[in-house]
């Protein structure tokens, strides 16, 4: 017993708040079991604190045992596990729900074969402030910006958290409050804190306002997406009774139409098999990206350095000044398109539910955020939302009323929001983005047509320069 003691690492205060804290949490153990061996029939507690002190030494054999460990070995760690941990909260989230009343095991994740069950989101706490811990130890001497502690520091926390929120609500505050108070201690700006606080406390306002009306109009949507079918079908046999479609096809041989068909039969069903197989491996690559993309976020800077190292040994002097106005237009238009997708988003579904359209407030953030396509988004958005009002309302004033909603909206983005939050930032003729798109789309489809924009900044960027030093 001495050697242990003797060989007990780290601050003998807090493992002597933990040893009190284990010894109290007997007590509502105590009173839970009642309740619990009441209800399975056998009156005994015994079991469930055997349990209990099992748990405990486990824990405590585990916390000795790791502080065995050097603390830098954990650096590396908690890199290679955050990926783990999403992937882990992807699969609790898209998991069977089978709640218990008891345990709500919709948190947890059942280990096949040991049968041992854990909380993903717990892990998840653990490895994001060793994450956090790290990412400040590392900036500790360095005066760094705000900005660049978004991409490294807050994203991956913040969707990290959002995953967690949707099971838990009570750890995700715990957890962030945690990673406030650590960055606290660690020295992280205060100004920046409380702006990083006030934008949580916004986005959980949303959470528990907006999510619930759109999980409920989205669950409807589907219930009542049948009925529309059947209202679709129900105007063509109308309109094929009253224009005497079926009279004018009667005397068609209607074998010469389904010819074709069984005889691209086979061939359908090798396609849905190919399909579905390039849907798995498309999953699998946007898993795929989002790892690169998050290790790739940790090395930014030290790649930033490589290559204007490697241009300056190149005499590519104006490199590092091509790389800054590029970076200064992609951070231009994309926190534009961001602005102008949240405040059309809000636009469209405070109209649209002061219509009385179904599903307003859902139709209005679709409409919005696909806004970020110009010109399409608006198409789409606009029409499914037509679509719907012609089922509910018929011809009416009310389509009136949306047509104008989709007008203002649009008139307001190419007028004034466009102008305000992107200007001159990508800094190309109208005809030109239609262009970028129109390639985008031929060349990639929707991939195309969403990175177009960029690509097509960036060319505008390179083009500029060398026009420049040529004239």
């Amino acid at each position: 017993m001495n050697n242990i003691f003797a060989n007990i690492q780290g601050d003998k205060t807090l493992w002597a708040v933990l040893i009190l804290l284990a010894g109290f949490s007997f007590l509502p153990v105590y009173s839970a079991a009642s309740n619990l061996a009441y209800v399975s029939g056998s009156g005994n507690t015994f079991n469930y604190l055997f349990k209990h002190f099992i748990h405990l030494s486990l824990g405590f054999t585990f916390m000795y045992l790791m502080q065995k460990i050097p603390y830098h070995y954990f650096r590396g760690i908690c890199i290679l596990m955050i990926p783990v941990v999403i992937v882990l909260l992807l699969y609790t989230i898209f998991q069977p729900s089978v709640t218990d009343s008891l345990t709500n095991t919709n948190r947890w994740i059942k280990i096949p074969f040991v049968g041992f069950t854990f909380q993903p989101s717990t892990l998840a706490g653990v490895i994001l402030m060793i994450y956090v811990s790290r990412y400040l130890a590392k900036i500790k001497d360095i005066d760094v910006r705000f900005s660049q502690t978004i991409l490294p520091l807050w994203i991956p926390t913040l969707f990290i958290l959002l995953l967690i929120l949707p099971a838990n609500f009570s750890t995700t505050a715990i957890i962030f409050s945690m990673v406030i108070l650590l960055c606290f201690v660690g020295g992280y700006p205060i100004k920046h804190l409380l702006g990083i606080v006030l934008s949580g406390i916004l986005v959980l306002s949303i959470f528990i306002l907006i999510v619930p009306i759109i999980l409920e109009q989205t669950q409807n949507l589907i219930l009542i997406l049948p009925s529309y079918i059947s209202n679709f079908e129900n105007f063509i046999r109308e309109m094929n009774s009253k224009y005497l479609f079926y009279d004018q096809f009667k005397s068609l041989d209607i074998s010469i139409l389904f010819k074709p068909l069984s005889n691209t039969f086979l061939k359908s069903g090798n396609e849905l098999i190919k399909n579905s197989v390039e849907f798995f491996n498309s999953f699998f690559n946007i898993i795929l990206i989002l790892v690169i993309s998050f290790y790739m976020s940790l090395e930014f800077e030290k790649i930033k350095s490589f290559f204007d190292d490697l241009a300056s040994k190149s005499n590519f002097k104006d490199f590092k000044k091509l790389t800054n106005e590029i970076d200064l237009v992609l951070s231009k238009f994309i926190r534009g398109q961001s602005s102008i997708c949240t405040i059309l988003a809000t636009f469209y579904a405070i109209s649209l539910f002061l219509v009385g359209i179904k599903f307003g407030i859902l139709l209005g953030i679709f409409s919005g955020l696909i806004s970020f396509v110009p010109y399409i988004g608006a198409f789409l958005g606009g029409g499914l939302t037509l679509i719907l009002g012609l089922f509910q309302f018929g011809i009416s004033t009310e389509i009136l009323v949306i047509l104008s909603i989709f007008l203002a909206g649009q008139l307001l983005e190419s007028y004034y929001l466009t102008p305000k939050f992107v200007g001159n930032a990508i800094n190309l003729n109208p005809i030109w983005i239609m262009f970028a798109l129109l390639t985008g789309a031929y060349l990639a489809g929707f991939v195309g047509v969403l990175i177009s924009l960029p690509i097509a900044a960036i060319c505008g960027v390179l083009l500029r320069y060398y026009m420049a030093k040529l004239f």
